[in-house]
């Protein structure tokens, strides 16, 4: 029976539930497959972080004991960062070893020089656990919807996020105390700023956006809004208008051949298929010519649901193996040639808006507003009050509920006003899509 051998790039919770599925169902990938997938060689730091030691598999602190060991056909890269993720990749696919990745950040913005990498040395570079964890939605726009045109894709794809404002939601608690939760359970790291800034699913819903209209991005130009701006008073207004707030990841062509995609806080009615997704859960939903609207939902991160797609990739690569088609079957963004493109800037994205102003509570701040709003040719569709008090002094939230405008014309207007003095505290601005 034909041999397999994987060395790993990474040994942490990802890498060990890599290890630790292809030992427990060995028989059952054996199976599949025909061939024995072994794990021979774990890159680490330090020896001293591994206890107790991997049985049967060696672990390592030099690269290049991975890299140059010429029984390993699979490289499998659970780093995570840029660097030297993307370094040691590169060397790996030069050295003809085919890659499987879970890093979504180095995928998003080296994915020329890589997916170049292994075209060239006719090896394969695959990362199907790079969006969603253990959800296969990179296999389904890769194969099963291959014969589909995409119309849309949204996500809840940040995990941390989306616990954060579950539980603002159902809690009543601020931002904060939600963040010292997720922390506290391990949902958040330390430095939670990839997280809670978007930037974690910006790197997904960029790597999609390649996926489904096989375009060149340039990454930095993806607009990326956080939620930590977020408050209990918007949470509760958004349940009063019969929306819940989510981050929400978009992607969609436009018909000039630009593609729309972004990151941010965004109300959505609650009857929409994303508002139901909670905690820790990811959901990718979208809008496919032939196929209609599908929605993918399950674990998008931890040491089984990662690892489990870490492993789909391994299997998919083996079979190819075992048949001599390896590096030759399917494109990395399952596209032959990739068109270049460009991102849509967010001031040119036109929706509905909720706007929340903290003002002076005196006469005239309201009419005010208005005009500013009226000014910049944005209509409102609704305006709340809330906490009308007899301190002249106070400061009360002023909400207003526009109808489609542009972001250019949105924040001009909330500069304009803020301007004015009457403002006592940063404006909130949440994008609404109906």
């Amino acid at each position: 029976m034909k041999r397999i051998t994987v060395g790993l790039l990474g040994f942490g919770t990802v890498g060990q539930g890599t290890a630790d599925i292809l030992r427990q169902n060995c028989d059952v990938i054996t199976q599949r497959t025909g061939v024995e997938i072994v794990v021979k060689k774990a890159l680490v730091k330090c020896l001293s972080e591994v206890n107790p030691l991997p049985v049967g598999i060696e672990v390592v602190t030099d690269p290049s004991s991975l890299i140059d060991d010429p029984d390993i056909d699979i490289i499998v890269e659970v780093m995570g960062g840029y660097e030297p993720a993307r370094t040691y990749s590169l060397l790996a696919l030069q050295a003809g070893k085919h890659v499987v990745t879970a890093n979504k950040a180095c995928v998003a913005k080296h994915y020329r020089e890589l997916l170049e990498a292994a075209q060239l040395h006719g090896v394969d570079y695959l990362f199907e656990a790079s969006v969603a964890g253990g959800i296969p939605i990179i296999k389904a726009l890769k194969e099963s919807l291959a014969g589909n045109r995409i119309e849309t894709v949204q996500g809840i794809i940040n995990g941390t996020a989306n616990y954060i404002l579950t539980q603002m939601t159902q809690n009543s608690i601020s931002f904060y105390e939600a963040l010292a939760q997720a922390q506290q359970l391990g949902y958040a790291e330390a430095d939670p700023t990839f997280d809670i800034e978007g930037i974690d699913a910006a790197h997904k819903i960029f790597i999609l956006a390649l996926l489904c209209w096989g375009v060149e991005l340039n990454f930095d130009d993806l607009y990326t809004e956080g939620i930590s701006s977020i408050s209990p008073v918007d949470i509760e207004l958004a349940q009063e208008l019969g929306n819940t707030i989510k981050l929400l990841a978009i992607a969609e062509p436009e018909a000039d051949g630009r593609i729309d995609i972004r990151v941010h806080p965004t109300m959505i009615p609650s009857t929409y298929p994303l508002a139901a997704v909670d905690g820790v859960f990811n959901a990718v939903y979208l809008e496919a010519d032939a196929l209609g609207p599908a929605m993918f939902y399950g674990r998008g991160a931890g040491k089984m649901p990662t690892g489990s797609a870490v492993v789909a990739d391994i299997i998919d690569l083996a079979r190819d193996m075992a048949c001599g088609v390896a590096g030759k079957r399917i494109a990395p963004f399952s596209f032959a040639t990739l068109r270049p493109a460009q991102i849509v800037p967010i001031d040119e994205i036109h929706s509905s808006f909720y706007v929340r102003f903290t003002v002076k509570d005196t006469v005239g701040v309201m009419r005010e507003i208005s005009r500013i709003l009226a000014d910049n040719d944005i209509s409102v569709a609704s305006a709340i009050q809330k906490g009308r008090s007899n301190d002249s002094t106070a400061s009360v939230p002023f909400v207003v509920i526009t109808h489609e405008a542009s972001g250019l014309q949105i924040n001009k207007s909330i500069r304009e006003i803020e301007n004015l003095g009457i403002t006592t505290a940063p404006t909130v601005m949440i994008r609404v899509e109906e």
